[in-house]
C-alpha cells in the first residue's frame, strides 16, 4: 500500500485541529493553516497621519492663494456624466475631480433597479468636494433634460470610429461622459451633435481607470480654455 504524504502550510502560529482545513487529493494531504494576525501585529490608527492631512491642505491652500487660477464661469464651465458606475470610490474620484476643474454639474446616471452608492464611502474619498458640487443621481431618459441645451455631449471611450482626444478641438460647453468601469457607456447613448473621443494609448496596457481617463480630458478642456494663466490680482473671495 502506498504511503500517503502531508504537506503542512503554516504561517508559525499553533490552531487546536477543529480550526485546520483539510484538502485530500490523491496520495497527497494538504493542511492548511489560516488563521488572523494577533492584533498586537494589526495597524493601529497613526494620529500624526491627520496632522499631516491637514499639513498638506493647509499648503495647497496657501499655494494656490498666491497662484490663483482664475475659475470659469458657471454657465460655461464643464458638466460631468458617469453612467452606471460600480463602485462609491471611482464616485467620490469623480467628485473630487469635478472640484478641482470647477465644473458645474456632475451626473451619476443609473436606472431604477441599480443600487445607489454607499454614500459615506464616496463622501470619504470626495472629502470636501462632496459639498462644495452640485452632484444627484438621474435616470437615462432625464440626462437631456438636465444638460443646457447648448452644451456639446462628448463621450469618452474607445469605440470604432472615435476620435483622438489631443486632435480634437473641445467646445467651450462641453458635458463630458465617462462610463461604467466593466461595460463602458451604453451602446444606445447617442445625443444631437454627440462626439466621441478617446485617449491615445502607447504603452502595453489599453484602459484606464474612469476617473484617471475623465482627468485627461477634462485639464485638456482647461488648457484649451487657456486655464493655466495665472491672474496678476491674486486670489479673492
Amino acid at each position: 500500500m502506498l504511503s500517503r504524504q502531508v504537506i503542512y502550510i503554516s504561517n508559525g502560529w499553533i490552531l487546536p485541529p477543529r480550526k485546520l482545513k483539510y484538502s485530500c487529493q490523491s496520495r497527497v494531504i494538504i493542511i492548511i493553516h489560516w488563521m488572523k494576525m494577533p492584533n498586537s501585529e494589526h495597524k493601529t490608527p497613526n494620529p500624526e497621519h491627520k496632522t499631516q492631512n491637514t499639513k498638506l491642505l493647509y499648503q495647497a491652500n496657501k499655494f494656490f492663494a498666491d497662484n490663483h487660477y482664475k475659475p470659469f464661469s458657471e454657465d460655461t464651465a464643464p458638466i460631468l456624466i458617469a453612467w452606471h458606475l460600480q463602485t462609491p470610490e471611482n464616485a467620490g474620484h469623480l467628485l473630487r475631480l469635478a472640484a478641482n476643474v470647477g465644473c458645474r454639474l456632475v451626473l451619476f446616471v443609473k436606472n431604477e433597479e441599480e443600487v445607489t452608492f454607499k454614500t459615506s464611502k464616496m463622501k470619504y474619498v470626495a472629502g470636501q468636494a462632496a459639498k462644495n458640487i452640485d452632484w444627484h443621481y438621474c435616470l437615462p431618459d432625464e440626462v437631456e433634460q438636465l444638460v443646457p441645451a447648448d452644451y456639446t455631449f462628448f463621450a469618452l471611450e474607445t469605440s470604432p470610429g472615435s476620435s483622438n482626444l489631443f486632435s480634437v478641438k473641445l467646445p467651450a460647453k462641453m458635458a463630458l461622459m465617462v462610463g461604467s468601469e466593466r461595460s463602458g457607456i451604453p451602446l444606445g447613448v447617442n445625443f444631437p451633435n454627440q462626439q466621441n473621443i478617446h485617449i491615445p494609448m502607447h504603452g502595453m496596457v489599453k484602459s484606464m481607470n474612469v476617473s484617471h481617463a475623465a482627468s485627461v480630458c477634462l485639464f485638456e478642456w482647461v488648457r484649451q480654455r487657456g486655464g493655466f494663466e495665472i491672474s496678476s490680482s491674486g486670489y479673492t473671495e
